[in-house]
């Protein structure tokens, strides 16, 4: 959560596009734990916005630091637990490289 912050000072297109592209690949990886174990998190955004300017780039950090939220409070199953915390992890050291 704290890397998610430290992201939006970020303002490198390119470094952007990869940032996003790593968000979205995240988000996408949490949208299908959600789907198999039938989870109903409050108001989780299935997609992010994939646009670069600081508005769009803003709101895309905010929804992933909302989903990852929404997850960890309905995610009991210990399994789905131990897939986010692994997805997590390589997502932490992915996104490390552009704090």
């Amino acid at each position: 959560m704290d890397l998610l912050r430290k992201l939006k000072t970020v303002n490198n297109k390119r470094k952007r596009k990869k940032i996003i592209a790593l968000c979205c690949n995240l988000n996408t990886q949490l949208d299908d734990l959600v789907k198999r174990a039938r989870l109903k998190p409050h108001a989780f955004a299935a997609t992010l916005s994939k646009k670069l300017d600081d508005k769009h780039y803003e709101r895309t950090l905010v929804n992933l630091r909302h989903n990852l939220k929404q997850m960890n409070k309905t995610c009991v199953n210990k399994s789905a637990r131990k897939f986010m915390t692994d997805e997590l992890k390589a997502f932490n050291t992915k996104i490390k490289k552009y704090c």
